[in-house]
């Protein structure tokens, strides 16, 4: 194929890329708020108050330029793709997000679309520029977002736990803030493989005390915790001079490979064979009360819309006589492993921890094992979170083919590097 007329064109694709991505974690960032409603309610007032349908017609005509990002996408496929094999997989997954945005149509989910679309348009990009702008756009947000709320802009959304009251701060809910923070903290030990300097510390710890105190985060705090018990641990062996003996290294590179399949397999292994007995151990453990809850659910709307390829859409659980105003019966489905395999089926579970442990594999060729262990903190994160899907969280589910090193080429180098 002759694609020299079309490089001409790169640098609109580059810059028609970051246009898109910005729009997409800010859609998603707002989407962690009320403001996305306020918006809509302000279109409805000004450009049809009479005409509902009109004011979501605009809002929507908006909010989907962000799917312009398919452009750079499909420009990655047929110009910058080394190789037959690189146009097939990523054409792969292009087709495979299009056609569970078709099965799911009719209630426009478009999630396994959306990401397979980043995915493939951040092919061959350095992955330490989209880090930095997601960390500047979440904690940018969640910075405002706070502050829009103690001025009493943004209202609060609170629940009470354990006799205390958690504070949303703006939020949809005080987890969602600390699963931005965390994921934020995440991301910054990622870009600085583990090498952070005091200031650090002492943030990562004034946030740490505020989630315990006034917010609900133990998921993300237990994930913050251990990634930073990481650092400390790099900095004590750094300043010590100690070096791991090769073989333990390989060892511990190899865990840190499988650590999305061995995590999601533990977790839907423990979702089917769920037991209420009080003798199991997640039933006598008080601490692993919300992991048993999370069993449990799964569980239940797994036995009501069963196993299947393609998964079978959240509401459909809700089911005359089974939801949770007639039941009472808790109905989120909080795990992500038990999501994706709930509502995405076999086939979307497969590509996704595929894609995870893909970009385990480029990290380990690449010599990046603190970021081998980041994301095995986040392999833990996702048994409890839902956050695996969503970039304005998980944006490392973008860059398993971004460029790890300057003359990377996705496929290729994981083929080729050496540790």
């Amino acid at each position: 194929m002759n694609t020299e007329v079309l490089k001409k064109y790169e640098k609109a694709m580059d810059r028609l890329y970051v246009v898109c991505l910005f729009l997409i974690l800010i859609y998603e960032l707002l989407g962690s708020t009320p403001i996305l409603v306020m918006i809509l309610s302000g279109i409805s007032n000004g450009v049809a108050e009479e005409d509902s349908a009109l004011a979501v017609l605009v809002y929507q005509g908006i909010v989907n330029l962000r799917f312009l990002i398919i452009l750079p996408a499909v420009y990655n496929i047929v110009v910058k793709a080394k190789g037959v094999t690189e146009r097939v997989v990523l054409g792969g997954l292009l087709v495979l997000g299009w056609i569970y945005s078709f099965y799911m149509r009719e209630v426009n989910d478009t999630y396994i679309f959306r990401d397979a679309m980043m995915i493939a348009a951040t092919y061959g990009r350095d992955y330490k520029k989209i880090l930095k702008w997601s960390i500047y756009l979440a904690g940018g947000f969640m910075c405002l977002t706070v502050l829009l709320n103690l001025v009493g802009i943004l209202p609060e959304d609170n629940l009470v736990r354990d006799g205390k009251v958690r504070h949303s701060f703006g939020t949809l809910g005080p987890t969602n803030l600390a699963g931005h923070v965390g994921f934020v903290i995440l991301s910054f030990i990622f870009l600085k493989e583990g090498r952070i300097k005091w200031p650090a510390y002492v943030i990562i710890a004034a946030l740490s005390i505020l989630n315990m105190v006034f917010v609900d985060g133990r998921t993300s705090q237990i994930s913050v915790i251990l990634a930073t018990g990481g650092c400390l641990v790099l900095l004590a062996a750094e300043q010590l001079k100690l070096k791991p003996p090769e073989k333990l290294m390989k060892v511990f590179s190899r865990c840190m490979l499988l650590s999305f399949v061995i995590m999601s397999a533990l977790t839907l292994v423990l979702v089917l064979t769920y037991n209420p007995d009080p003798g199991v151990f997640y039933n006598r453990i008080h601490f692993l009360e919300s992991f048993r809850g999370r069993l449990e659910n799964a569980n239940r709307v797994l036995s009501v819309t069963g196993v299947s390829l393609l998964g079978r859409y959240y509401q459909n659980y809700w089911i005359p006589g089974q939801g949770f105003i007639e039941t009472g019966n808790y109905e989120f489905l909080d795990s992500s492993y038990a999501r994706l395999f709930i509502m995405y089926g076999v086939a979307g579970f497969a590509v996704i921890i595929s894609l995870l442990t893909f970009l385990q594999y480029r990290l380990m060729k690449a010599g990046k094992v603190f970021c081998m262990f980041v994301m095995a903190v986040c392999s833990i994160h996702f048994v409890m979170e839902h956050h695996i899907l969503e970039p304005a969280y998980n944006i490392f589910l973008i860059l398993p083919f971004a460029a790890f090193k300057d003359s990377s080429t996705p496929l290729r180098s994981a083929r080729n590097d050496k540790c």
